[in-house]
């Protein structure tokens, strides 16, 4: 088998090269976006015998209107006293801009403040230094999208602060369950972003010290670009297009059902990571099997189909 793709691919390899290219482009085109089509908030899609799954549905049976899964805190504290007039009008307007904060793109459901009824006073400290407002949020807490929505309540504490008449030693934080998630993930994105550059980085300078020729760096760059662009627009097309078929009797005849295919989007970290890993690894070893065989003495097409023959069975597995 890998015999008469070794021929194939020698013969042939202007229109292998050609394919692949094609593919990758075509993929790239006709494939969903990855962000529109893979999930958010992994926590959301445990099996549903788990016990916190199982939890949720009984809270949304019992309490139906309940439709918050996390929440955000705002506080305004002052160390030197008790809160002032001056500093509870900027508590209330923050609560009154805040109570619009859905119409604004914002997955806010209510928010609590020491107006709510009811509740209220219970968001005001006993020695009056300290005050919050809960925001609930219809994400999970470990929900991407929390890095949006904490960015923007960011910038709008920011304008608050440097707005005219700010009260000079009033304090504004964030904290709670979503904001906690949401800085999570955000130090984890940064640390991601850092960890691809410095694998970037290495693997050129190990292909560079293994080769010392420009070229043979980046023919595995370039296969592994591709293969990432095809691997990356394949599952986002799986989630949207196609599904697993999967057999089921019903009233004593086969019938074809579907599977939800869902992919979280975190999904692309380890997609990148794997094929960067094993694509290094396994064109490293291709080419160093290609050179070996040009020093037994075959010529370059012969040491291609060498190559591929001898290899294909590793690479494949």
């Amino acid at each position: 088998m890998y015999r008469h793709l070794a021929n194939f691919v020698t013969r042939w390899w202007p229109c292998v090269i050609l394919f692949w290219l094609a593919l990758a482009a075509g993929v790239r085109f006709a494939a969903p976006r990855w962000d529109d089509v893979t999930r958010d908030g992994d926590l959301a899609y445990l099996p549903p015998e788990m016990p916190s799954a199982r939890g949720e549905q009984l809270l949304r049976d019992a309490f139906p209107q309940h439709r918050s899964k996390s929440q955000i805190v705002l506080v305004c504290e002052r160390a030197d006293g008790p809160l002032t007039s001056d500093d509870l009008s900027v508590l209330l307007d923050l609560s009154e801009r805040l109570s619009f904060a859905e119409e604004q793109g914002l997955p806010v459901v209510d928010v609590w403040s020491p107006w709510t009824e009811v509740i209220g006073r219970k968001f005001l400290a006993a020695d009056r230094q300290a005050a919050l407002i809960v925001l609930l949020i219809r994400n999970e807490f470990m929900a991407v999208d929390n890095i949006r929505v904490l960015k923007q309540l960011r910038e709008l504490l920011e304008l608050e602060r440097k707005s005219l008449g700010f009260p000079a030693g009033l304090r504004l934080a964030m904290t709670g369950s979503a904001a906690i998630g949401g800085d999570m993930l955000t130090a984890a994105q940064e640390s991601i972003a850092n960890t691809d550059i410095a694998t970037v980085v290495l693997v050129l300078l190990i292909l560079l010290v293994v080769y010392r020729a420009p070229a043979l760096i980046a023919i595995p760059m370039l296969t592994i670009g591709v293969s990432v662009v095809i691997a990356l627009g394949l599952v986002a097309a799986l989630t949207e297009y196609c599904s697993l078929p999967r057999l089921q009797w019903l009233d004593g005849a086969p019938a074809v059902d579907w599977i939800d295919f869902k992919v979280f989007k975190t999904t692309k970290i380890f997609v990148v990571v794997i094929l960067f890993g094993s694509g290094t690894d396994f064109c490293l070893f291709l080419i160093a099997r290609f050179k070996e065989e040009l020093q037994h003495g075959a010529d370059r097409a012969q040491a291609v189909a060498n190559s591929v023959a001898h290899v294909g069975q590793a690479l494949m597995a």
